[in-house]
């Protein structure tokens, strides 16, 4: 399983999303409920505001290898991975 910074890539999530406002989703919920509850305890503090309950259905990224080559004192070289 693989990880990013908030955890597992493979655990499903909901973003709540104001859809006037500018700012994108920046708080993950891992629980369908809690998505719902957030979403409307913001439409009572804003009333006439929309706010949408996003979820996560798939995700990308992009893994790079990176090489470094050390230069020994006789002119050769030796790989190694970082």
């Amino acid at each position: 399983m693989a990880d990013n910074q908030d955890g597992p890539i493979e655990s499903e999530f909901w973003c709540v999303w104001g859809g006037h406002k500018e700012r994108p989703p920046t708080v993950r919920q891992f629980q369908t409920g809690d998505a719902m509850a957030e979403a409307m305890r913001l439409a009572q503090l804003q009333p006439g505001q929309t706010f949408y309950v996003l979820k996560a259905v798939k995700a990308y990224r992009a893994e790079i290898e990176i090489k470094s080559v050390f230069l020994d004192g006789a002119g050769g070289m030796t790989e190694g991975k970082r």
